[in-house]
């Protein structure tokens, strides 16, 4: 749920149920998952995306009508009054929808690059826009592609300081493009993470942060430490770097026994164990960290990693960014004019919770905190 304009009186809901989610699981067909509710208050009416319609535009051979007709009941039964809308097109012309003019049609979708020589791919394909969500991608990306006549980089879930790569490759002036490279860069919010914390604990606490001693793990307590300088918050941060299983072991028997710990931040993006000789995945440390320590893990990845087991809390809302992102490289691909675009920051942040995890660290959590997040994993 979040607002599509300044005033706040427009109002977008995105939904979904399992049976959209099952048809969108097929191949390329990921673009139905999930319909869409407008609520205008200005003018007191809402309008909802028609199933049939996406259905048909999206799907192609793979139209499914029975499913799309009792979406369309569901959400007929439910908003009684609905009107059709004045704008039409032929029913029998949707599956040659386009976004726009000169983008593919969807049953003409193309896989760009997948496994390895992924540069060569992209340099074969020339692409007119190439999109990267990440520090390793968006490094990759300028090494490569900067300062390039034919093809926009548009960036998103950047962490490392803007600052620091424009040091090193000069593309900025602010926050003003002077290179062929835009984007959103992400912001944790751990100060609202924090405030957050003060509503379950009281101001009396301290917050872990574990931060694995490989690149981003640097990163993202560099981004910590950089979001809660000018706060009163950041004397509430005790940092242990973890640089393998050994030290996440030993910071864990330590946590143990700190009282005043009542939250922990798992950035340990990656640990080295020495015993096997190999580097342990978050999705392997997390086990480690939920079944030896009874405090909140809280993180900015909230949703994968309540999804992990985690207790999750406040986050950047990657949906939000990715469609901020998606506006640029929209805008681009129209020809909008360069010049006028600007480096932007994440502006909405959610939140996720994982009540099960509460439950274990024998965190009472109240109505009042619950009826807060966005979304509660049972």
């Amino acid at each position: 749920v979040r607002p599509v304009n300044k005033k706040g009186d427009l109002i977008s809901i995105v939904f979904t149920d399992k049976a959209l989610v099952k048809i969108a699981s097929k191949p390329n067909r990921g673009f139905i998952a999930s319909l869409r509710l407008l609520v205008n208050k200005k003018d007191n009416h809402i309008s909802i995306t028609n199933p049939l319609y996406l259905s048909k535009a999206f799907m192609q051979e793979d139209y499914d009508e029975e499913t799309a007709k009792n979406t369309l009941t569901k959400i007929t039964s439910v908003f009684t009054d609905l009107l059709n809308s004045k704008d039409m097109l032929k029913f029998q012309l949707l599956p040659k929808y386009q976004f726009m003019n000169g983008m593919p049609h969807y049953q003409d979708m193309v896989e760009v690059a997948s496994g390895s020589n992924l540069l060569e791919k992209i340099k074969n394909f020339h692409p007119d826009l190439l999109v990267v969500v990440d520090d390793l991608a968006f490094q990759v990306a300028l090494k490569n592609f900067l300062g390039s006549k034919n093809m926009f980089i548009v960036f998103s879930g950047v962490n490392r300081p803007l600052e620091e790569y424009n040091e090193e490759f000069h593309f900025l002036e602010g926050l003003r493009p002077t290179k062929n490279v835009i984007g959103v860069y992400e912001h944790l919010f751990t100060k609202e993470q924090i405030e957050f914390l003060e509503l379950i604990f009281g101001e009396n606490f301290k917050i872990a942060l574990l931060h694995s001693t490989d690149l981003m793990g640097n990163i993202l307590k560099n981004q910590v430490i950089t979001e809660l300088k000018a706060t009163p918050y950041l004397n509430k941060i005790k940092i242990f770097p973890i640089s393998n299983l050994k030290d996440l072991q030993k910071t864990i028997k330590k946590l143990a026994h700190k009282k005043e710990i009542k939250a922990y931040m798992p950035y340990t993006m990656s640990v080295r164990d020495e015993k096997n000789k190999r580097h342990l995945t978050i999705k392997e440390i997390a086990p480690v960290l939920i079944n030896n320590l009874s405090i909140l893990d809280v993180s900015a990845n909230n949703k994968i990693f309540a999804r992990l087991g985690f207790f999750g809390g406040v986050g950047p809302d990657f949906f939000a960014m990715g469609y901020q992102a998606g506006i640029m490289a929209t805008k681009l691909l129209q020809n909008y004019p360069f010049s006028r675009l600007r480096v932007e920051y994440a502006r909405n942040y959610c939140i996720i919770i994982n009540k099960k995890r509460a439950e274990k660290c024998n965190v009472h959590l109240p109505p009042d905190i619950l009826n807060l997040a966005d979304e509660v994993i049972e």
